[in-house]
């Protein structure tokens, strides 16, 4: 009953890093080709690109689309105020889509210590501690039981590899965490300026003003 606890909380915490796993698979982008792409839509057709990163969300995309719907909500054209607008909106809205991740990555934590938890447990009860005789005159030597090996399945090696399957996804999910922080500083860097020129050369087409 015990070993089938051990394994009940192994494929849960494992469960849970899966599906954070997967969650984060759908805001896994490549920058350089997303860059390119994105770079070319802002220069011939910027309103087709505020669309195309309104379809990625939990990407550099994101903060992209929010900062151009904040500047096209002002209404104009000027650098400053265009910038002025843009950049903090920018910047808000990429922690936001890092703290998302990094809610996959709380999920994911708490997985693999459930299948290192388990692991520990079974491993606790497997060892067990010898009891001192009470007799002083006992010869241990006497009276040996010949106790079989236990199985593969009763003994911790799968959830050994369960936890270690859990330690990769985990492992994983964080480098990507730290490609999505790096895509969107160097999206900062290379994509806004283009978002701005837009705007400010109006390739953009602006909403009409309410009358």
């Amino acid at each position: 009953m015990k070993l089938l606890l051990g394994y009940g909380l192994a494929l849960l915490g494992l469960g849970m890093v899966v599906l954070s796993l997967l969650k984060a698979l759908k805001g896994n982008l490549s920058y350089p080709s997303a860059r390119l792409m994105m770079t070319n839509l802002l220069r011939t057709n910027p309103n087709q690109a505020e669309a195309v990163c309104k379809t990625m969300p939990g990407t550099f995309f994101e903060p992209l689309a929010g900062t151009m719907k904040t500047i096209a909500m002002v209404g104009t054209r000027d650098p400053s105020i265009i910038a002025q607008a843009g950049r903090p909106t920018y910047d808000a809205l990429g922690g936001a889509v890092v703290m998302g991740f990094k809610g996959h990555i709380t999920k994911a934590k708490i997985g693999l210590m459930m299948t290192v938890g388990a692991l520990a447990l079974t491993i606790m009860m497997a060892v067990k501690k010898e009891k001192p005789p009470d007799d002083p005159n006992y010869d241990p030597e006497a009276d040996v039981v010949e106790v079989a090996e236990p199985g593969f399945f009763q003994g911790p090696g799968p959830l050994i590899i369960i936890a270690l399957l859990a330690a990769a996804g985990m492992l994983w999910i964080f480098l990507r965490k730290q490609e999505l922080e790096r895509s969107i500083v160097r999206a900062r860097a290379e994509l806004l300026p283009e978002v701005e020129r837009a705007f400010i050369e109006g390739r953009y087409i602006l909403p009409p003003k309410p009358q």
